[in-house]
């Protein structure tokens, strides 16, 4: 495996990719650090099937775009009216203590 800096790289593309084509790979690296690898390019093995080749090989049901409201009616059946809800201002979280806890003292001598 052949190490170029990025300057060569850019100057030498052309002989680069002659070692390329021969089966070697080729890493760029800028200041010594690896950051780019050249490599032969390998086809995919099965090309890509066009739009419509599957073409009758799947099914949808009968029933598929049915309406599904009796559904929702079961599930409203089942859920009990949610209570109020209670509003928070943006960025603060409700006390888990409940409204019963102490005051905190915030630097206030007593």
């Amino acid at each position: 495996m052949l190490t170029v800096n990025t300057h060569e790289a850019k100057t030498q593309l052309s002989r680069l990719i002659e070692l390329v084509q021969s089966g070697e790979e080729v890493v760029i690296a800028r200041a010594g650090k690896p950051i780019a690898v050249l490599s032969r390019f390998v086809a995919a093995r099965q090309p890509i099937a066009p739009p419509g080749a599957m073409a009758g090989q799947g099914w949808i049901a009968d029933d598929f775009d049915a309406p599904v409201d009796a559904l929702f009616d079961v599930l409203a059946d089942q859920t009990s009216a949610p209570g109020p809800v209670k509003r928070v201002k943006p960025g603060r979280l409700p006390d888990p203590r409940g409204s019963r806890s102490k005051p905190r003292n915030r630097g206030k001598k007593t």
